[in-house]
């Protein structure tokens, strides 16, 4: 196969499946250039859960310490500052922390800020400001929306419900 970023014919497929602890079989697609190192990796699930709903309220710097895992499919929604990130075909499923989490979610912003206009640029700076104070007095309610049922947050304070479709 052709490489995207060489543009050699040095592209190959390689897939596996593991088991991840907590979250079950998952078949990972690697892609990998013998000529210039490009990889690529996707992960899919080998089982689907039923589409459901999860709030989380973050309160206490505690909360920032809890594991997440949120789909590729899932949608994600920060409450408080009027965000709501859906996915994409570019998507990742993002193993991490509540912390992890909103970090991304400030560096995306941050790195958006070139293309707006100054007023724009100062509403992302608020919202960066707001979510760099949550759990240390600010209150943060994040929900995922996964319509594949495989998105987790590990805390008894996640509430999880059915996703009506």
């Amino acid at each position: 196969m052709k490489c995207p970023k060489c543009g050699q014919n040095t592209l190959t497929l390689k897939y596996q499946i593991k088991n991840i602890p907590e979250i079950g079989e998952e078949l990972f697609l690697i892609l990998e250039c013998k000529n210039c190192g490009f990889t690529f990796t996707s992960v899919y699930p080998m089982k689907y859960g039923k589409p459901k709903k999860i709030v989380f309220k973050v309160e206490t710097e505690e909360d920032l310490d809890v594991y997440v895992v949120k789909y590729r499919t899932a949608k994600l929604i920060l409450e408080e500052v009027g965000i709501e990130i859906t996915p994409s075909t570019l998507s990742k499923t993002t193993i991490t922390t509540i912390e992890g989490l909103i970090d991304e979610v400030k560096t995306n912003l941050k790195n958006m800020k070139i293309f707006f206009d100054e007023e724009k640029r100062k509403q992302i700076d608020n919202i960066i400001d707001y979510l760099e104070k949550v759990g240390k007095g600010k209150k943060l309610t994040i929900i995922i929306e996964d319509m594949d049922g495989l998105s987790k947050i590990y805390s008894r304070k996640a509430k999880e419900s059915l996703l009506q479709q």
